[in-house]
């Protein structure tokens, strides 16, 4: 990957083709330093790196942090075009070694992103 010079967020699968929209957004594990990290590039432009790969920019235009029922509650099928169970299979897949998995009541930050050029 040639080096960038926006900050990044990184995907491995794009799900529900949500990258390819002008709007998406994404849940990350809340860790402090990663809150931290979005809080302080909030408004920013955004390199969207998809499977190691460059794929489009985005700005960052909302941060929130909620717990896994209700992102899973309110987000599970736009997100990921899951049920509310396979989504939390997904987490529970994802982040379940993590000393931050408390199960249903594990704290998600929440990203919302738009087009880079609003």
């Amino acid at each position: 990957m040639d080096r960038l010079k926006n900050p990044t967020i990184t995907f491995s699968k794009n799900w529900n083709n949500k990258l390819m929209c002008n709007s998406f957004s994404t849940f990350r594990l809340w860790e402090q330093r990663k809150y931290e990290y979005y809080l302080g590039h909030q408004s920013d432009i955004f390199d969207v790196i998809l499977k190691k790969k460059f794929f489009r920019t985005a700005k960052l235009v909302r941060i929130e942090t909620m717990d896994l029922r209700t992102a899973a509650d309110l987000y599970s099928y736009l997100d990921a075009n899951m049920t509310q169970s396979q989504f939390y299979e997904l987490m529970k897949k994802m982040y379940s070694k993590k000393p931050e998995w408390k199960g249903w009541e594990t704290k998600l930050i929440f990203l919302i992103f738009g087009e880079a050029g609003e």
